[in-house]
């Protein structure tokens, strides 16, 4: 007999077209609503575990939570959410993924002694391709989503087995459509009926109760199930249940298998509100950095791991993962605390790593002596893979030493030198500061020492002029008729190299009425361009758009190994998308992206596809990668990426009819900029290069001293540069530490690895998440949850 799940549940946003604190006291009377709902139906489950909304509860009202426990030890209110939050699958890293399952199930076993077999995420935009591996790392062998519908992607069933990399699966359920439609205004009509008569061949498991703002399952929608569960009786099972209870009865049956991601159709959620999807980039790379330097001073120092500091930095950042926050669907005054949340987390973990790689550098010998030089650079690679690039510092004249604004070089401390290109200091007090370009290697999780020599030749700060192409020894940059073009060593690898345009854009925030921009392509009218920059280490190109009332600048600056491009907008249209054409020469050109741990090749299609850290296309002639800090969304189209730097919706705008006069907020004007990379080959390990650009390496200015530690250290060591280290942080539950491996390619990978002398060997499957724990100096392969 067909199994029909009845679940109870309640589709709650703690942020959306409301801030937190008003949803707060929504989900207090909704949790209220629930547990009625439970004295008057004997067989009614409740499933609803969001450990962030739980936590919010405990703080407030401990009498209800009181409560909840006594109903989640009877098996009647489902800890159904194995997640901190519902969260976005997408703009963010995979860590933070990991951490919304590790947080959340170590809240759900302190606080009710049990985990979540489930992670219930129906209204995110879309789900990433690795996700099933990450699931079944922090312990969840079942998913439910409703999000992209039958109409956006087709699936060949509501229920069915989806397969991630490294051999992971999870048993998925799509709700909603054909799986049982959920938020219906006449439920015994649209959703009852529907489901009583559906020819779905599998199990259904439906979705009731009020959504969004809060509100439990409904009297009525109560009755109407008890009623057709009489009615029905001799041909279908209809039961109340949990989620938990559907997967299980699912266990063992030979399903359909999906793999990869289910992909995202609506234009708004990666390309909104650019702030809080950098924010939230910045943030995790601080919490990530802290968890690293403190791991360092632990070990260093004897000093004591900061756990809570960290982990109430990861809560914070987790909250505003939620797919609405993140997705830039909210009203505009939600992001006031969004930013807020963000600024705790970053301020706190930046003390961490300020005061803790400081304590250990005030112990390191610096290379430099008196009266030989007035400074030495120390520079910490924080990274789990080798920097090798550009990196521009700044030292302190006056009036600690003479007024200075001659060369300077390098000195490593087996005197080495390196030489160094004077550029435009932050500040504009000629001879106070020296600012200046250099090349570095730096290796993975280590630090290197520098003097800062002075040579005293003579330098004066070129003056802008005007140009029309740069170039050194490997690239061009050519500017003409309103475009932008790219060679490598006389040939052209890019006809159309990050030239800005806007499209027309009338769609609501997140694209659910109308997906596709509006207008064809207009290119921004380039009104100036001029070199500000010129050496052996960079060459630096200046140039200036227009659109309407908006100016647009970019810099385009050289180096021997890659191209860097910053840009900044100053944005005052309404209802438009600015991108950047980022177009590969040559035929056959196919593009990838990252995805949070994954990275996914992706055939031209008319929608907004989110982007990770970087970007690639590969074509018969040419071979462009960018990795980006502010990017998150593109189309690909023609052989050329249009990379979307902002869009021009109104904030919270859900309508279907055309938009009235009146005084709306637009998003996206203002101030927007970001930074690119991009390499002219193929790299080994484009994650490793997005890394060192979003994350570089932090440089202290010392002052000469003698110390315990040597002039330069390496704390992590791996004889594959292809395998990246993306967590060193303590043990949850122990004092032993963790490190967490990633394997970004489509092939198996071996090495050796190292922290702190302490050995193992791993081999890792294509894309291929590895965890391992420490105990006593020997390593062993965990889960996610650290067992």
């Amino acid at each position: 007999m067909k199994q029909i799940f009845m679940v109870g549940n309640t589709h709650y946003d703690p942020v959306w077209l409301w801030k937190w604190d008003e949803a707060l006291s929504s989900i207090t009377a909704t949790f209220r609503s629930a547990l009625e709902r439970m004295k008057e139906t004997p067989d009614f489950c409740y499933s609803f575990s969001a450990p962030a909304v739980l936590e919010q509860i405990e703080k407030t009202d401990p009498a209800l939570f009181a409560e909840i426990k006594a109903r989640v030890a009877e098996g009647r209110w489902d800890l159904a959410e194995g997640w901190w939050l519902q969260a976005d699958t997408n703009a963010l890293l995979g860590e933070s993924l990991v951490r919304q399952g590790l947080y959340a199930q170590l809240y759900l076993e302190e606080k009710f002694g049990k985990r979540s077999l489930a992670a219930f995420n129906i209204d995110s935009f879309g789900h990433c391709s690795n996700l099933p591996q990450i699931l079944s790392g922090c312990g969840m062998k079942y998913y439910a989503f409703w999000r992209p519908n039958a109409e956006q992607f087709q699936l060949p069933s509501p229920l069915f087995c989806w397969k991630g990399a490294a051999d992971s699966s999870v048993l998925a359920y799509r709700v909603g459509g054909e799986g049982g439609d959920i938020f219906t205004e006449d439920f015994e009509k649209q959703t009852m009926e529907p489901v009583v008569n559906s020819e779905t061949d599998c199990d259904l498991m439906v979705v009731f109760g009020v959504t969004d703002h809060g509100g439990a399952p409904t009297k009525a929608e109560i009755k109407s199930i008890e009623k057709y569960r009489e009615q029905e009786k001799e041909r279908l099972s209809i039961r109340f249940g949990t989620v938990e209870d559907y997967f299980a009865l699912q266990e063992g049956k030979k399903l359909p298998e999906v793999n990869g991601e289910i992909p995202v159709t609506f234009i708004g959620p990666y390309s909104n509100f650019t702030e809080i999807k950098k924010n939230n980039r910045r943030a995790e790379y601080s919490v990530l950095n802290a968890e690293k330097v403190a791991v360092l001073q632990k070990q260093l120092l004897g000093a004591k791991y900061p756990t809570k500091t960290l982990t109430r930095a990861w809560k914070d950042i987790l909250f505003n993962q939620f797919h609405d926050i993140l997705g830039g669907c909210c009203i505009e005054d939600a992001y006031f605390d969004a930013r807020n949340l963000h600024g705790r987390a970053m301020q706190n973990t930046d003390e961490i790593v300020t005061y803790g790689l400081q304590a250990i550098t005030n112990r390191i010998q610096m290379p430099g002596k008196n009266p030989d030089n007035a400074w030495n650079l120390v520079i910490w690679n924080l990274n789990g893979t080798d920097f090798d690039s550009v990196l521009e510092a700044e030292a302190q004249w006056a009036w600690e030493f003479p007024w200075y604004g001659g060369g300077i070089e390098l000195v490593d401390e087996d005197g080495n030198t390196y030489p160094c290109q004077i550029i435009r200091e932050k500040s504009v007090v000629p001879r106070f500061r020296s600012r200046f370009a250099f090349r570095a290697n730096i290796p993975a999780m280590s630090y290197r020492t520098f003097i800062v020599k002075q040579t005293d030749e003579p330098y004066t700060h070129k003056e802008p002029e005007k140009a029309t192409c740069i170039e050194n020894g490997r690239y061009r940059i050519a500017v003409e008729n309103d475009s932008v073009s790219l060679y490598e060593k006389g040939k052209l690898v890019s006809d159309s190299f990050l030239v800005p345009y806007v499209m027309g854009d009338i769609c609501d925030t997140w694209g659910f009425n109308k997906t596709v921009y509006e207008s064809e392509k207009q290119y921004l009218k380039l009104e100036n361009a001029e070199i500000t920059e010129e050496g052996p280490i960079l060459t630096k190109l200046k140039t200036e758009w227009r659109y309407h009332h908006s100016k647009v600048e970019i810099y385009y600056t050289l180096t021997d190994s890659h191209i860097d491009c910053t840009y900044r907008a100053n944005w005052q249209e309404e209802g438009c998308a600015l991108k950047l054409e980022f177009a590969a020469v040559g035929e056959n050109v196919s593009c990838s992206a990252a995805g949070p741990y994954s990275i996914d090749k992706r055939d031209e299609m008319e929608y907004e596809c989110p982007m990770g850290e970087f970007l690639s296309l590969s074509s018969d002639e040419a071979e462009l990668n960018v990795v980006a800090d502010s990017i998150f969304a593109y189309r690909f189209e023609k052989g050329a990426a249009g990379l979307t730097v902002l869009r021009n919706c109104i904030f919270g705008d859900l309508r279907t009819e055309p938009l009235a006069k009146a005084d709306y907020r637009f998003m996206g004007q203002g101030i927007t900029d970001g930074k690119l990379r991009v390499f002219t080959e193929k790299r080994k390990n484009l994650a490793a290069d997005a890394a060192a650009h979003n994350n570089a390496p932090r440089i202290l200015l010392e002052a000469n001293h003698t110390g315990s530690f040597a002039s330069s250290d390496t704390f992590y060591r791996c004889t594959n540069p292809e395998i990246s280290l993306t967590v060193l942080k303590q043990q949850e539950k122990g004092s032993g530490n963790v490190m967490r491996l990633f394997n970004p390619t489509g092939k198996e990978q071996t090495a050796t690895v190292s922290v702190f002398g302490a050995e193992t060997k791993v081999k890792l499957k294509p894309f291929e998440i590895c965890t391992l724990k420490e105990d006593k100096g020997i390593w062993s392969i965990c889960n996610m949850l650290e067992e």
